[in-house]
């Protein structure tokens, strides 16, 4: 497969064209909570030092390959502590992390999981 030649932050750059100077940025502010953007986007510009974890994070998995590279990666370094990080999630989620990793590696959706109540159909006639 042509993809797996290409690191992750190759076939980002690529398909979002951007730069790889911009890539740490637009990574980050691709996996933080959708609530989060707008701030998270002026907690960048205004203290980066916050993100200093999350950029870590996203570097490591800028040289993998393959989604299980990737999350074999954030696991390394992930790093939850404090009120912000922990409590609030002002930080990279996994699941975030994963879905748009593969939109950029361009494989399918992670399957949801059955939810473990019974429903009304499973349940027997009573």
């Amino acid at each position: 497969m042509a993809t797996e030649s290409k690191t992750i932050r190759e076939l980002c750059c690529q398909k979002l064209k951007i730069s790889e100077d911009v890539y740490d940025q637009k990574v980050l502010l691709a996996c933080l909570p959708r609530w989060y953007h707008l701030l998270g986007w002026l907690r960048w510009h205004t203290n980066p030092a916050y993100f200093e974890t999350d950029v870590q994070i996203v570097q490591a998995v800028a040289e993998c390959r393959t989604l299980e590279e990737a999350m074999k990666a954030y696991r390394e370094r992930q790093e939850v502590t404090g009120f912000q990080r922990g409590t609030l999630r002002f930080r990279i989620t996994r699941n975030r992390l994963e879905r748009f990793i593969r939109k950029i590696l361009q494989l399918p959706p992670t399957p949801k999981k059955k939810s473990a109540k019974p429903s009304a159909e499973n349940l027997p006639p009573a």
